[in-house]
């Protein structure tokens, strides 16, 4: 999920969007895989259906997981703007 992410905002930004966009692309796009392997995996895995799976296994995480996207995003843009991360 993290490499399709890193994929997704170096794409972004080459292509002229600004960095914020492209962070929160990333950042929705890591989850976004990451909860549906994890929500197919966990179905396959305890014979669960796929709405069940997504009621154990994705629906308690969402809410506490967009906040640390949302956080992860705010901490990479002052890294960048404190020249300590790249700002590519």
């Amino acid at each position: 999920g993290a490499t399709l992410g890193a994929y997704v905002r170096v794409g972004l930004v080459r292509a002229g969007a600004s960095r914020l966009p492209a962070d929160i692309a990333a950042a929705v796009t890591t989850l976004a895989v990451v909860f549906s392997l994890g929500w197919l995996q966990l179905s396959l895995v305890t014979g669960m259906s796929l709405a069940a799976a997504f009621f154990v296994g994705v629906a308690p995480f969402v809410l506490l997981d967009i906040a640390k996207a949302a956080a992860a995003v705010v901490v990479a843009g002052a890294l960048r703007r404190a020249g300590v991360a790249p700002g590519g």
